[in-house]
């Protein structure tokens, strides 16, 4: 019985001699590089020699949004993916609508979007977006053509507080063979206010302005609030709504969204 306690006692004596903080299979008197990372392969000194989590990632993102005046109602379904590597990101989207207005399509689907863009940082806690896409014409309406964007977003953080500012333009490829109607590029703007209340929740309020595509109609201008909060490092939601100031202008819209990342 002594005999097997000895035994028992060197081995729980080994155990407790073998030190290994960060859990990289190295212990801490060999370790060189301390703190490692779980998802990071390491050489017998403890150091990195491979990130186990990919470069690439994804995020897919479903939303709705309703939006009314006095004279009509829209609701649209949107569906958001989105791929990002290093500084590129690049997404595609699309929604679909179902309006109380007779129009030419009571319901259907909207263009689709794709996008690619990259993140620029010449100065501390200052980001530059540029952006461009092309715009396919999978709206169902006659004449519908492909269409171009280009775009350049900036975000300035102070601490908690972010200053944001935007400028958007779209070259429209649409034609009217009736002649009733001239089409406009668009050229927009938005300024804003964001503010990080926690490790977390994010809000921001926003101005945005921009010509309508047909030459007949005045420039929409929108204020908007935004909320985002991510649930964990998977799943996050947002919230948003916005008021129409011109007339032509749907006067108010409220949406969320429900995303995943991975």
């Amino acid at each position: 019985m002594f005999k097997a306690f000895f035994s028992f006692f060197l081995f729980t004596s080994f155990l407790l001699a073998y030190v290994d903080s960060d859990m990289d299979g190295v212990p801490d008197e060999n370790d060189r590089c301390t703190n490692t990372p779980l998802t990071e392969l390491v050489d017998l000194s403890g150091c990195t020699i491979k990130k186990l989590i990919s470069e690439h990632n994804f995020d897919l993102v479903l939303g709705q949004s309703y939006v009314e005046d006095s004279i009509s109602t829209l609701s649209l379904s949107t569906i958001k993916m989105d791929y990002y590597y290093k500084n590129w990101s690049m997404q595609l989207a699309t929604s679909y609508y179902k309006s109380s207005l007779d129009i030419v399509n009571s319901s259907g689907q909207n263009d689709t979007y794709l996008s690619l863009f990259y993140l620029f940082n010449p100065l501390d806690n200052f980001f530059l977006t540029l952006g461009g896409g092309i715009v396919f014409p999978t709206y169902d309406v006659v004449d519908n053509n492909m269409d171009y964007t280009a775009s350049l977003y900036a975000r300035y953080k102070i601490e908690k507080w972010s200053l944001i500012m935007g400028t958007g333009y779209n070259k429209i490829g649409d034609i009217d063979s009736s002649n009733n109607l001239n089409y406009n590029n668009k050229l927009s703007y938005n300024l804003g206010v964001g503010y990080a209340w926690d490790n977390k929740f994010y809000s921001s309020l926003g101005y945005s302005r921009s010509n309508s595509a047909i030459t007949t109609i005045e420039d929409l201008e929108t204020l908007s609030l935004y909320g985002y909060y991510p649930m964990d490092k998977h799943w996050f939601a947002s919230v948003n709504y916005g008021y129409g100031l011109s007339a032509i202008n749907k006067r108010e819209n409220i949406g969320v969204s429900l995303g995943y990342f991975w």
